[in-house]
């Protein structure tokens, strides 16, 4: 019934167009912002190439500095965080993502592409294959 409840409302906020739009402004003029999105790993997915650390590492910023910039995010209930058993902080995203069409709206926006990622163990070191403009 709760799952049920949770579509239909899902369904009401995505057709809702200043509900979406509202969503798309937090991303409006902030590329570094938008590409961190993409590259968290999907509502059901767990490879962990999203945690704090490797996003700061990938990113060639700080793992404070990736909390702040996502701080909205969380906030709005746009991306979720989730305790690892060793320790560690993944970012991912959750039904906004299906709801809002996140994803598709950032390629679009800022012209980015899927970012490709690398499946690692949870504490290997694995660097960027490719720096990421700001």
């Amino acid at each position: 019934m709760v799952e049920s409840i949770d579509g239909k409302l899902d369904l009401l906020l995505g057709a809702n167009p200043d509900v979406r739009k509202h969503v798309q402004e937090m991303f409006r003029g902030k590329k570094r912002l938008a590409q961190i999105y993409l590259y968290l790993d999907e509502e059901g997915d767990h490879t962990q190439t999203s945690t704090l650390d490797y996003l700061a590492k990938v990113f060639g910023s700080s793992k404070p500095n990736i909390i702040q910039q996502v701080r909205p995010l969380r906030m709005a209930g746009i991306i979720d965080a989730v305790e690892l058993p060793n320790g560690k902080t993944l970012l991912k995203k959750n039904s906004c993502e299906r709801v809002f069409s996140i994803s598709r709206f950032l390629k679009k926006e800022f012209g980015l592409d899927e970012p490709q990622r690398t499946t690692i163990e949870p504490d290997a070191q694995v660097a960027p294959t490719e720096p990421l403009s700001k």
